[in-house]
Formats: C-alpha cells, structure tokens, sequence
C-alpha cells in the first residue's frame, strides 16, 4: 500500500490518521461537525477519513469513503474500522471531543499493534447512573481505538467484523449484542493471544472519559489533561436536531406520524384500525 495519496492536489501521508463512521440517520453528522471541529483545533493538518453516505462540509478537509452496503450501524463501523487506508489509526465515535495534542496518544502504539480504553464501572440500573469506579476489568470502550496495520491486527479486526456482521441487525442496537459486545467478548475468549496481537490498555481517563466519570476526575484534579472526552455535549445534541431537521427521510417519517394522529383525532381511527367505540 502507497505511503501517500493525491486528494485534491495535495498529499496525504498514509503513515497516520483518524477514522470516523457516520452510518444510520443523518442526525449523527451533527456530532461528527462538533467532534471535527475539536479536532482541528488541535490537529490541523492530520488526516482524517469519514466513511459515510453523507456529504461532509469541505472546511474539515476530510477524505469520504462510501459505506459497505450494511443494514446496521454497528456492521458499518466495524468494517469501515479494517478498511482504514492508515498504517496508524485511530477511530473515534462521533461523540467525541478532542481538548488536546493526539501525539501522545499515537505514542502508545510503540512495540504495541492495538490499544483501547478501559470502560467505566458504574450502575446505570439506577436513576440517575450511579458511578463506582474509574476502570471496569476486562471490559474496553470501542469508542475509541487505536491500531497499526499488521498481521495480527488484521487477524483480530476480521474476527471482530465476522461475529458483528453474522449476528441478526434486528437483535443489536446500543447495548444490546453491539460492536462492543463482540469485541469484549473476543478478547475474553482468547482472541488477542491466539493472533498473537500486542496490547495495550491506555488511561481511559485521558483518552476515552465518558461523562459518568468526569465529577471524578475534576475532583481529582486531572481535568486540565483529558485529551478525549467522550459525551454527548449540548453543542452536539442542538447540531443533532438541526442536521435531523434537514434530513428529508426524517421529515417524511415525522410528517406521517402526525398526518395519523391527526386522523386519529379527527375521525376516531388510523389505517388497519377499528373506529373507537
């Protein structure tokens, strides 16, 4: 594979670079706008590829790459994950913001073929979540991945994209038999030994700090160097609802629901209803 790339009368360097999926509705480009605005804040010139269907804004300077024809998100991402054109790679979920210099981060992956974040322990059975500790054993965030092209890596990421993409879209979504789900679980059967696949674990307070976590780390004075922050911020949420607002398909599907709960109203019925006694 070429170390470089003419996009747009310029040269890219292959060497390193950052991931984005951008799949399902296209609500979620309002997260990728914050998230690549955080990013170039600090990264200006590092490459960056959005796999999407989806148009990009041109300020961002990102390469688009069409999306594998998938019915789920979570198929798309983790395909569009092995088919990064990087010799490094970090992959970030679109809820994602970048507060700092991503170098030392990439830094990790000496000696090493994959790294990933602890998730957080916490008990979200109760409202609101209850907070327990800082690192979950044995179970790893997917929202931000960190690899280098390599034998292992390769044998490692198709397993990964063969149990997601085997299992039936109807029975995933977040939470439930996710990306996350069969990554973990892989990695928990052996996975990383039997493809004789270099880890490491990288702080997950300063790469991958979701928001359940962030009261303590303020509290411990660490805030200044969180590199990563991994929420949905309101900035997100509002661009969310804009960019769902212009999409036509959400519109139409909005439109039809309230066209029958206004026949409802109006008549005492929908279509394939009996009329209300």
């Amino acid at each position: 594979m070429s170390k470089e790339v003419e996009k747009g009368g310029e040269t890219a360097s292959r060497k390193r670079g950052v991931i984005y999926v951008v799949a399902g509705s296209r609500s979620y480009m309002g997260e990728l706008v914050s998230s690549l605005s955080s990013l170039r804040r600090h990264e200006p010139d590092l490459p960056v590829v959005v796999y999407t269907n989806f148009s990009v804004p041109a300020k961002f300077k990102v390469e688009v790459q069409a999306l594998d024809d998938y019915d789920n998100p979570h198929k798309h991402k983790v395909s569009s994950i092995r088919r990064s054109p990087f010799e490094e790679t970090l992959f970030l979920d679109t809820d994602t913001e970048i507060r700092g210099s991503l170098a030392p981060l990439f830094s990790e992956l000496e000696g090493k073929d994959f790294c990933a974040a602890n998730a957080h322990e916490a008990d979200y059975l109760v409202r609101p979540p209850r907070f327990i500790a800082m690192i979950k054993e044995a179970t790893f965030n997917t929202g931000v991945l960190l690899y280098r092209k390599s034998e292992a890596s390769e044998r490692f990421l198709e397993k990964w994209e063969r149990a997601v993409v085997s299992h039936d879209s109807s029975q995933m979504w977040a939470g439930h038999y996710g990306d996350q789900y069969f990554f973990n679980d892989l990695i928990a059967k052996g996975a990383c030994e039997e493809c004789g696949l270099r880890w490491g674990t990288v702080e997950n307070w300063r790469w991958n700090l979701r928001s359940i976590a962030k009261p303590q780390v303020i509290s411990e004075g660490k805030w200044a160097e969180v590199s990563i922050m991994h929420e949905r911020t309101n900035g997100m949420k509002i661009r969310k609802l804009m960019f769902a607002l212009t999409d036509y398909a959400t519109i139409r599907v909005m439109l039809e629901k309230a066209w029958r709960q206004t026949r409802k109203l109006l008549t005492g019925k929908v279509e394939g209803e009996r009329p209300l006694p």
